[in-house]
């Protein structure tokens, strides 16, 4: 090769090596994060504006008390950096995935985060049928950050532990990805802001209902309730996949009449029939609520959606007599 072409090739060579040099080193690939119920998958979204999307397990009208992974969803979660769920009381189907799950998978359990607050599950009559043994939900193990069984594991439908719900999202995250741990604590920051005003807006809301007793299908809105001081009177069922009982249909009647309740409200992941058959042939009405956003979309406004959702449920119902 002649010298003068042998110089500009090398100068070439060099030129590319310094702009090579120059360029800032190619981010890593963000976590790959998935999500059991969409209450949570909507917070990890949120937190994760800008970053990547969370994958969502549970979708559409499916129960986390009955549902089964498919073999899809078992490699999804395999492929997963993190995985995320509430508690195994509640999503029982996680229970083995995650004991094959790869070594370095991180695994999230939200009834362990810091600042949670916890609500005992309600017992005595208006909330655990009396015409059979009681079925508590599987062990839980001796873990000590393991959350008690008996638990209510609905923890999200209180805004206040959704901050702690976010916070400890934004911790792992933070750790599996800190080249962008800022980008967390700032989408953090803004959750924040937008969840204490949704509070507030809730609160208002609730005014007008918090004198007015009710029956939930099951006891999945304790949380909901306690925040806003409502008169929740008692459950249909603890088994709320199955048909009650008459007697337990009895008991039911005998609290409307009792308690003066004015709905009776079902859940669409469970047949209506099993609240109808309750509220028909009483003075209450039949209304419905929904703790995990069946018809929401899978993005970080569901959260408030939903929220707003239980909250004008109520309104609807309770509000006018």
């Amino acid at each position: 090769m002649h010298a003068r072409a042998r110089g500009k090739l090398r100068r070439i060579c060099l030129i590319l090596t310094l702009i090579l040099a120059a360029a800032p080193a190619a981010a890593a690939d963000p976590p790959r994060v998935v999500v059991t119920l969409k209450p949570i998958q909507s917070l990890a979204a949120a937190v994760m504006a800008g970053v990547g999307r969370p994958e969502l397990l549970v979708r559409g009208t499916a129960a986390p008390t009955s549902f089964s992974l498919r073999p899809a969803e078992v490699r999804l979660m395999n492929s997963a950096t993190i995985v995320v769920f509430v508690s195994e009381a509640l999503e029982s189907f996680i229970v083995r995935a995650l004991e094959n799950l790869p070594q370095d998978t991180r695994v999230v359990e939200l009834m362990a985060a810091e600042g949670l607050r916890h609500l005992p599950q309600r017992l005595g009559p208006n909330w655990v049928e009396d015409d059979g043994p009681r079925t508590s939900p599987r062990p839980l193990g001796t873990d000590p950050g393991a959350e008690d069984p008996d638990t209510d594991p609905y923890v999200w439908l209180d805004p206040q532990n959704a901050r702690a719900i976010a916070a400890a999202l934004v911790d792992e995250l933070s750790d599996a990805d800190p080249k962008r741990a800022l980008t967390y604590a700032r989408n953090l920051q803004a959750l924040e802001q937008r969840l204490a005003q949704l509070d507030q807006e809730i609160a208002k809301t609730m005014e007008v209902v918090k004198k007015s007793p009710f029956l939930v299908l099951h006891d999945a809105f304790q949380y909901f309730e306690r925040r806003y001081g409502l008169d929740a009177a008692g459950a249909v069922t603890r088994r709320p996949d199955t048909r009650p009982s008459p007697r337990r249909v009895s008991q039911a009647r005998a609290r409307i009449a009792e308690a003066g309740v004015l709905c009776v409200f079902g859940e669409p992941q469970y047949p209506q029939a099993h609240a109808k058959m309750v509220s028909d042939g009483t003075p209450a009405k039949l209304g419905q609520l929904d703790a995990l956003g069946a018809t929401l979309p899978e993005t970080a406004e569901a959260y408030p959606m939903l929220l707003r959702g239980v909250a004008e449920g109520f309104k609807a119902c309770l509000g006018t007599r």
